[in-house]
């Protein structure tokens, strides 16, 4: 697996109004930690982290990252390990890197990628994918892109497990082998959509029934009537 080249400069300020300048410059803030290493404040260039993010090897990238003031061997790479993203525009806004040694295995998440097309598609079923990623062990060269599972000869009502991945050698797959990944599901009839389409009006039609309106609460009117009854009786 190849390495992308990341230049980014060390930041001693670490303050909102700081990152908020640095953002403005084109520049994401951002930490990096790891293998022994003291954390040390970054800052990456937006179109840089952009074009890392959106490689084929996509969250699993390895980053040579070059952060001056910080010396590291050939033996060891950073990976992406959390990106957060403003909520409208969802540009990074603050990067975590982590120093990793390429001799030793890492646990990542791969994606599946299901290919072919099924027969029961064909007549009239729906795929229904269950699992979108996978764990996996391996060393971080050994990473793969994806793991693929074939769907070509699945028929209305079958499915394709966990153990029907094949994983490169040297990568562990590290989930259950009898997890469904893929199923083909029946067609619905106009009568089972409808059925579910009043099932769901009704359960909507008792929630209302049942709501207790804004502002009572339980005993609060029956108090409410004794302290009349007792300032009645004073009178």
């Amino acid at each position: 697996m190849e390495t992308v080249k990341l230049e980014a400069q060390a930041r001693e300020d670490t303050g909102t109004g700081a990152c908020r300048r640095l953002r403005r410059d084109g520049l994401v803030p951002g930490i990096v930690y790891g293998q022994g290493m003291e954390a040390a404040a970054i800052a990456v260039p937006s179109k840089a982290l952009w074009e890392a993010l959106h490689t084929h090897q996509g969250a699993n990238v390895l980053v040579d990252l070059q952060v001056e003031g910080v010396k590291h061997t050939s033996e060891v790479a950073a990976m992406i390990k959390e990106v957060q993203r403003d909520p409208v525009k969802r540009q990074p806004v603050h990067v975590d890197f982590q120093w990793i040694s390429l001799s030793e295995t890492v646990r990542v998440r791969v994606p599946i990628q299901v290919e072919g097309d099924s027969v029961g598609v064909k007549e009239g079923g729906a795929l229904d994918q269950i699992i979108y990623e996978i764990e996996v062990e391996c060393l971080p060269g050994a990473i793969p892109d994806v793991l693929t599972i074939d769907i070509t000869e699945l028929d209305i009502h079958d499915s394709r497990h966990v153990s029907d991945l094949v994983a490169p050698e040297g990568v562990t797959i590290l989930h259950e082998p009898t997890d469904t990944v893929v199923t083909i599901a029946a067609p619905i009839s106009l009568e089972e959509l409808e059925a579910a389409v009043a099932e769901e009006e009704l359960l909507g039609e008792e929630g209302a029934i049942g709501e207790i309106p804004e502002g009572a609460e339980t005993g609060e009117e029956e108090e409410t009537e004794e302290q009349r009854e007792q300032e009645q009786e004073r009178e």
